[in-house]
């Protein structure tokens, strides 16, 4: 839902295909931040493939509904992290 930290047009985020794959989340020990965070990835379709977009760190559950939900935390892309969100719905 942003880019870089800076939110879509709404427009796009409804009208895209997204990353399409098996939404996993789980802890996982950051030895930078000296802790635990939850972390939410899509996993690839083959194990040797690259993931569809970076992990998502310090994940919370913004909010649930018959349209999905959506996941909220920070993407690292390099050295910097950026604010994102994830809305997580089922394909057809």
């Amino acid at each position: 839902m942003r880019e870089r930290g800076v939110p879509r047009p709404r427009a796009d985020i409804g009208s895209g295909r997204g990353a399409a794959g098996e939404l996993l989340v789980e802890e996982a020990r950051d030895e930078t931040l000296g802790r635990t965070l939850r972390v939410a990835r899509i996993a690839p379709e083959q194990p040797m493939d690259r993931a569809p977009l970076p992990a998502l760190s310090d994940v919370v559950l913004l909010w649930a509904g018959p349209q999905g939900f959506v996941l909220s935390g920070f993407e690292q892309i390099g050295t910097a992290h950026y604010a994102q969100s994830w809305w997580c719905r089922p394909t057809d």
